[in-house]
């Protein structure tokens, strides 16, 4: 349900040249600064592909990924890169607001569309640090919203630096 799930735009070609940006193609960032898109030459290497987000304690992406469909788990997995002991991240889902207000790169969900925070919960990698691992959980939308209403994800940095990549939601 995610666009761009895997961070690769914008499109670098091969990694290994040093690339980066403060904007991933698709996603809306919080606050300029907070995220640096990576093309894999650096500290963590993309497990799917070139790029991966460098998110430090506080960023947060988020984007839509559809419709509620009321009282449904979602399945939510990424894979989480652990730059300090202290790395990880909360995900959330989102519901409501207006999907026209979305701001063109840099925003804070609940005041820009205006969406409310239904459900979350936190994810802490368990490997070495400079490593990344596969990690998921269930989140469910509940019954206080409609199909009528927009559907949102969102990923906080809680910990000091954490990559993610490769974020796919699914309804099982």
């Amino acid at each position: 349900l995610t666009v761009n799930p895997s961070l690769e735009l914008p499109d670098w070609g091969p990694a290994g040249t040093g690339q980066w940006a403060d904007y991933v193609d698709d996603w809306i960032i919080n606050n300029q600064g907070n995220c640096y898109l990576e093309d894999g030459s650096w500290e963590i290497v993309a497990s799917d592909g070139v790029a991966t987000l460098k998110m430090w304690e506080g960023a947060a992406i988020w984007q839509q990924i559809g419709n509620v469909t009321p009282n449904t788990d979602y399945e939510i997995s990424m894979f989480i890169g652990r730059g300090f002991d202290t790395s990880a991240v909360q995900v959330e889902l989102w519901a409501g607001g207006d999907p026209s207000a979305l701001p063109t790169s840099f925003g804070i969900i609940g005041d820009t569309v205006g969406a409310t925070l239904i459900g979350g919960a936190s994810l802490t990698p368990t490997i070495d640090v400079g490593q990344s691992e596969l990690m998921g959980l269930s989140l469910n939308t509940g019954a206080d919203f409609g199909s009528e209403d927009a559907l949102w994800i969102r990923i906080e940095s809680t910990g000091e630096a954490a990559w993610v990549d490769n974020v796919m939601v699914t309804i099982p």
